[in-house]
């Protein structure tokens, strides 16, 4: 007995099928992750007035599970630390804990798995040693706010990290006086407190 031959209509069923899946390809989760991130137009929007609102799109996004990912397409893409730390100096006053967030992120990464970008990044933190002890000192005093002193002792522990060298001249630098010391290691009972950046 032979075979069923398919109708023209299930052939065209079929086609209709294969077309509908792979469209539902295209719009998986995975693939829709891969586009939230764009390297090139953040890079762009730097430049531009809508610079605070990449910046911390960015770090929301280097924040989670798959940051590691986004941060590498930046990386590739060119960009690096001395790009974000010279935005200091522009009118983001009020985003200087997100571009140290987001630069702390970056090392971290740089130091796990991009070690040939390691001498680039330190020149990076060097500028901001040298260009920007008044902030970072600022950040650290009691007149500051609790963001600001457990985002600036996180990049400060991670450069240290980073390399001795740093570490050294933080040491040289930073006003570390007994009232900052009194601010900086009180026990509030929080997770991730100042006192415990601190302490790393």
């Amino acid at each position: 007995m032979e075979p069923k031959k398919r109708t023209t209509g299930q052939s065209e069923g079929d086609d209709t099928a294969s077309n509908l899946e792979a469209q539902n390809v295209q719009k998986s989760p995975n693939n829709k992750k891969a586009r939230l991130f764009s390297a090139k137009e953040f890079r762009t929007k730097l430049k531009t007035a809508e610079r605070k609102e990449a910046l911390v799109n960015f770090l929301n996004i280097c924040s989670k599970e798959n940051g590691e990912f986004a941060i590498k397409e930046y990386l590739d893409k060119g960009g690096n630390c001395l790009e974000l730390l010279q935005l200091l100096d522009s009118d983001l006053e009020s985003s200087h804990c997100v571009i140290f967030n987001l630069v702390n992120h970056i090392l971290l990464q740089i130091i796990s798995n991009h070690p040939t970008l390691h001498s680039q990044n330190l020149e990076a933190c060097k500028f901001l040693l040298s260009t920007n002890f008044p902030l970072i000192n600022k950040m650290l005093s009691f007149g500051s706010i609790t963001e600001e002193r457990k985002s600036i002792l996180k990049l400060l522990a991670t450069f240290v990290t980073f390399s001795n060298s740093l570490g050294r001249e933080i040491l040289q630098n930073i006003n570390f006086n007994v009232g900052n010391l009194q601010v900086l290691s009180k026990q509030t009972g929080e997770k991730d407190s100042v006192r415990s950046a601190f302490i790393k």
